[in-house]
């Protein structure tokens, strides 16, 4: 681990930078797999006499193997290595409406009735065929992503020694809406934007209002390691890395809608004065 390294070619990093060495094959063929498990079974409930409440369901699984081995041995190899991970985390938000079946208990139990969200529901859908998912409480959020290296090592001569490796991560992971304001203005009274925030005491919104990140990261490197006999050595390494993050909903095209009290304002007017909102 670097903390501050004066070495121009470690950088990119913030706080420290860990170097991590992948392996690489051997003139053996060799291969591993692995598996792990865990759900809400494995939370404890009992914590030093003190009764916990149950946890809600959740599940993560992570499973991948890695082989590697000789192309032609003592001169070429390969190894690759690949991990899928998948998680299923309780709903985003614990609040859920007046007279709904969802999680929320006690103080999350929100002002906005589940009533009126149906009915909200039933007209976009009727008369725009567009389909809000659930008004009553969020489903469980989905978080998955595949990871995948490969490296190939060519041992040219004595001297030379040549490296080719690539990375590739691909993710989704639910996210709960923004609670910002727009305008500039501040969130959390009735002469705001929003009550707090969009899902709360004062406010529900809908399943298919949340949205969701897809993550790709991809790296590709070349590094040539020269050693001539001990009295100087010589690298030369290439890398180039793609990032793209782009964002996703699962309820299709459709304008983003605020409705303070019982009179609509879509997103971009002036601020409403209403106490309480109640936000869909």
């Amino acid at each position: 681990m670097n903390i501050a390294p004066a070495d121009v070619r470690q950088s990119n990093f913030t706080g420290a930078n860990i170097a991590a060495v992948t392996k690489s094959g051997t003139n053996k063929f060799k291969g591993t797999v692995y598996g792990f498990y865990r759900n809400q079974s494995f939370i404890g409930t009992n914590v030093a006499g003190l009764k916990l409440a149950k946890q809600p369901d959740q599940k993560s699984t992570i499973y991948g193997g890695s082989v590697g081995g000789p192309i032609i041995k003592n001169k070429l190899f390969f190894f690759v290595n690949g991990e899928i991970e998948k998680r299923v985390a309780p709903p985003l938000t614990s609040f859920r409406p007046t007279g709904g079946s969802g999680i929320g208990t006690g103080g999350n139990i929100s002002q906005v009735k589940i009533d009126s969200l149906v009915k909200f529901s039933n007209y976009l859908k009727n008369t725009y065929g567009y389909e809000t998912g659930s008004a009553d409480g969020l489903p469980n959020a989905q978080i998955k992503n595949y990871k995948i290296l490969g490296r190939i090592d060519w041992n040219i001569n004595t001297t030379h020694k040549l490296t080719l490796k690539y990375s590739e991560m691909v993710g989704d992971d639910d996210k709960l809406m923004s609670n910002s304001a727009p305008n500039g203005a501040n969130s959390g009274g009735p002469n705001t934007w929003t009550a707090n925030a969009r899902f709360g005491t004062n406010a529900m919104s809908f399943a298919n209002s949340q949205y969701s990140f897809h993550d790709q990261v991809r790296t590709a490197a070349i590094e040539l390691n020269s050693n001539w006999k001990g009295r100087f050595s010589n690298q030369i390494i290439a890398t180039g890395t793609k990032i793209r993050t782009t964002r996703s909903t699962p309820g299709g095209v459709f304008p983003f809608i605020d409705i303070m009290g019982i009179r609509p304002r879509v997103g971009f007017s002036q601020l409403m004065p209403v106490a309480p909102s109640r936000i869909i």
